[in-house]
């Protein structure tokens, strides 16, 4: 299956699994990383050497101010845009017990990152999605940014309130553009670096469902806030 696919941070975790999985299916992957030379870099190299001429790796940091030409001048000018997800997140462990000592810069990167990184990638994708005969943008959520599910105080103020602005972001995209299929998925808790050692679901586990959802997703469920089972998630 001949298609391309843009992943923000792919370096580790389920962008890593995504990039591996859509590669597997003969599919062209541009995948983003913050730092090509990090350290958490062996996982995606090992695929460039295996998947050389499909992977394309482009040094992104979602938050740059200049990401629109960052983005324009890694990939081809006349790209078929298929599938764009938005993958690239940060979760700050170090939260405070409540809001007098909360820290407004956790909240402003965080905002940076999980809501405004995937507008600005989307806004400057959008002209090669729409070149797609069946565009797909998939942003990766969190069921912790649910209004109505959010039953108990938590402290995460930051990673609540960004996935909440996500969740805006994906339903308003789907009105916008009524012949794209906007997707906005929680991957279930996993683990990464972000989810921990205790989590239940592997990266590659958790790619896999979203991989098979993704592919089969048509218009009948844009704007749709589900989980990896395909489960709808109340807003």
């Amino acid at each position: 299956m001949d298609m391309n696919i843009f992943i923000t941070g792919v370096n580790r975790g389920i962008g890593l699994s995504l990039s591996q999985m859509f590669l597997e299916r003969k599919m062209t992957v541009y995948g983003t990383v913050r730092n090509l030379h990090s350290d958490n870099m062996d996982g995606i190299k090992n695929l460039k050497k295996t998947y050389h001429q499909k992977l394309h790796l482009i040094k992104l940091d979602v938050t740059q101010k200049n990401l629109q030409d960052q983005i324009i001048q890694h990939i081809p000018k006349d790209l078929e845009l298929d599938i764009l997800i938005n993958n690239a997140g940060i979760y700050n462990k170090k939260t405070s017990a409540g809001l007098e000592k909360h820290n407004m810069e956790d909240t402003f990167e965080a905002l940076m990152v999980n809501t405004l990184g995937p507008m600005k990638v989307t806004q400057a994708l959008i002209p090669h999605i729409q070149r797609s005969k069946n565009p797909k943008i998939v942003n990766i959520s969190s069921i912790l940014g649910s209004i109505a599910l959010n039953k108990n105080f938590s402290s995460t103020y930051d990673y609540r309130v960004s996935k909440a602005g996500l969740n805006m972001f994906s339903k308003n995209l789907a009105l916008e553009f009524p012949d794209i299929v906007v997707l906005n998925l929680h991957p279930g808790w996993v683990k990464t670096r972000m989810g921990g050692e205790e989590a239940p679901l592997s990266p590659e586990k958790s790619a896999q469902k979203m991989v098979s959802l993704i592919l089969e997703a048509d218009l009948a469920l844009s704007s749709a806030y589900l989980d990896q089972e395909r489960e709808i998630i109340p807003w």
